[in-house]
Formats: structure tokens, sequence, C-alpha cells
């Protein structure tokens, strides 16, 4: 197949959405289709490359001032472009990733095109309620996010298939966005590399708990600083802290304030490489986010035969099944999370048993799985295509003529 994959957020850019599209389209090439991304550029002027065998549509873009490392399209610098790339290629199919301006165009321009289109949504309203120019009442907030929700569904009803990461995130898309009709489809995981990883570490002399993800505020990093904080100095725990994000500066503050910094390492950004090895070594791994349509740094320590720790929030409790690989906590109680940290940081069996209990039930996620099931759902909106041109043009020779002509 020939297929478009159109999103807002592609590498280099750091976040779950970007790193799926970059797999997807990665291991859809690798499964022999030819496989064309549209995304914002990096480098804000358009381009087209080839980069690894993935044909890469560059839109002019502008740097996002309060959310940094993200971009954005302008529709009218996007629009006419896109329509381009989709009539000179023809795809078999388009796969948008986002509502926003690349894949709202994308979709626009796949249904006008009658190109079968398929939809999945990463998006949730309180990952950019932080970045936003100027401080809102919560009200307005609210507001804000209830249109957001409704303008996604405006896009996504557009859509022939519908997916999300996660039953929860299925499940808020019917019910904020008014969609029917939703997929859970897993974003997947290459669960081989990471126990390689797993196999191949050094251990460490006392456990370490791991963060990955981007340093903002939904990523509520400062609770588990908090927790850390009321552990005794004693407890053998090392906290690692991977990424960036507009509230490193805050929480390393935070640190210091609680007497942790001589307990816990701010990594910022780290090679593909660098992370492997710091998911092998790393004993547990910990995630408070109260805005994960899924997870995948949670699924990456999950193949590396980690115990989680994770918040009780959205799509985060489809991946511990509680005391056996790991443990759920209530966002904001930051005494049961030092309960959790501490005990396993004294337990080395517990750790074990629930690392183990990770790799088990992470198996769910192989991304094998996830590219056959796309695949599927590639195959079937084409085929659904082909039957309604087949059953109008019998129905009516007047628009078998016009559709031919």
């Amino acid at each position: 197949m020939k297929i478009v994959i159109a999103g807002d957020t592609y590498p280099p850019d750091i976040s779950g959405a970007s790193t799926f599209t970059s797999n997807l389209a990665n291991g859809l090439l690798a499964r022999g289709h030819t496989v064309h991304v549209i995304a914002p550029s990096p480098i804000g002027r358009p381009y087209r490359e080839r980069k690894d065998g993935v044909f890469e549509h560059r839109m002019r873009s502008h740097e996002y001032l309060t959310f940094r490392g993200f971009y954005l399209c302008f529709p009218w610098e996007t629009e006419a472009t896109v329509r381009k790339i989709l009539k000179t290629l023809q795809p078999d199919v388009v796969h948008i990733q986002s509502p926003f301006t690349v894949g709202r165009v994308a979709a626009k321009w796949a249904n006008r095109l009658e190109i079968p289109l398929v939809a999945t949504n990463h998006f949730m309203p309180d990952n950019v309620m932080d970045h936003l120019p100027l401080r809102l009442p919560k009200l307005l907030l609210k507001g804000i996010a209830n249109f957001a929700w409704e303008d996604l569904g405006s896009v996504f009803k557009r859509a022939d298939r519908l997916t999300a990461p996660s039953p929860s995130a299925a499940e808020l898309m019917r019910n904020r966005a008014k969609l029917g009709g939703i997929l859970p489809v897993s974003c997947g995981v290459d669960i081989e590399k990471y126990q390689q990883a797993a196999k191949k570490a050094t251990p460490h002399h006392v456990p370490h708990l791991l963060f990955v993800g981007r340093l903002e505020k939904e990523k509520s990093v400062n609770e588990i600083l908090e927790a850390l904080a009321l552990l005794q100095p004693s407890t053998p725990l090392h906290f690692d802290i991977v990424g960036d994000g507009s509230m490193l500066d805050e929480w390393q503050s935070l640190a210091a304030n609680l007497r942790v910094a001589d307990r816990v390492s701010f990594h910022g950004f780290l090679s593909q490489k660098e992370l492997l090895e710091m998911f092998g070594q790393a004993d547990i791994f910990v995630n408070a986010s109260i805005a994960e349509l899924q997870s995948i740094v949670t699924l990456e320590a999950m193949s590396a035969g980690k115990p989680v720790i994770l918040a009780n929030a959205v799509s985060l409790p489809h991946l511990v099944n509680h005391g056996v690989n790991g443990y759920l906590f209530q966002p904001g109680d930051v005494e049961q999370l030092a309960t959790y940290l501490e005990e396993l940081a004294l337990n080395p069996q517990r750790r074990k048993f629930m690392g183990k209990m990770s790799r088990e039930l992470v198996q769910a996620h192989s991304f094998e799985k996830t590219l056959d099931t796309y695949e599927g759902l590639y195959q079937g909106a084409i085929e659904d295509l082909q039957t309604s041109r087949f059953t109008l043009q019998s129905l009516s020779p007047r628009f078998s003529s016009f559709h031919q002509a």
C-alpha cells in the first residue's frame, strides 16, 4: 500500500504522539509499504527528504512560544501544499494523528479526493491548557477544553476508521468528542529491544527509580519528589529524571528545598542509545502524570522487566495490575506514593517478581500486533470505499458516467 501519515508532531519533537507516528511509519516501511509523512518542519522552512526510506514532507512552521520544541503550521501556509501532495501521490489511505492544522487539512482533502481516511487521537486538552500564552480563569479554561473536544469531533467524524491508544482514550472520545465506532489500539512497543537492554545492564549499588517524559506541569514530577522527601534518608533509592521542559528549573529548586537533591539526577534529553541503557539499568519505573492516553514510556519500562508505580488517572490503570506488576496511587496522595516507593526500594524479591509480571503483561502490546491491526484497518477502509463506489455506479448509470469523467 501507499500510505500517507499526517500529523502535527514528528521527530525530532519529543512526545508520545511523535514517537508513535515515527514507529508506525518505520514499521509499515519494514513490511514493504510505501510511506509518506506530512508534518511540521523542525527548522521553520518547508522541505522534503527521504529519511531511512520514509518520505518526509515538512510544512512551513512556527515554534510554539510557550511550548518549547513544538511547531505550529498555519492553514493558509499548509493547505495548498497538502492538497498537492495528496493529488499527486493518490495514496491508498491517509492516516491522521491529530485534529490540528496538518491533520485537519489532510482529513479535508482525503475526503474531497475520495481517499480512505483513518484517524488516531493522541490529544488531551489537559496537555495544552498550561501552555496557553495567557493565564486564564479555570471556568474559561474548562470552556476552551470543551470547545477543543468538540472541534476534535468535527475533524475526526470525517474518518472511515477511528482509533485511540487505550480503552480510556476511546471512552474520552465517545463522551467528550461525541464520536462512535472507536477501536482501542495500543501504540505498541518493541518488547525484545528493551528485554535485551535489561539483560545487558550493569546493576546499580542502590535501587534506581526512573521517570522519562517532558517536564511539564501535567506530568506531576513534583509529587514524586515530595514522596521521596517523606522517605528516611537511609532508604536506598536514587531518582533519575530523563527529559526537559518548562518545569525543569522549578523542579530542580523543589528538589533542593526538599533536601533530596543528592538523591536526584536530572539527565535532560538523552540519545536513544542512552535512554535504552537507562531503561535497562532502572529498578523501578514511576509515572505520576494525570494526562496520559496510554504512555509509551511505561510500555518500554514494562518490556525491560521493571515494576511500575503509576497514577490512577486516565489510561495508566490499564498498564498495571495493582499488587502484581506494580502499584496504582491516587494523584496527589504523596504519602501513598511514598509507601509504594519504600516497599519496592527495600524488597528486591518483590521488585524481581513484579518486573517478571510486567514482562508478561506487556506481551499484549507487541508492536507487531499494532501493525497487524492498522494494516487490517487500512485494508478495511479501502474495501469499504471500493464497495461504496461499486454500489453507487450500479445504482446510477448517470453517476457512473460522471465518476469516470
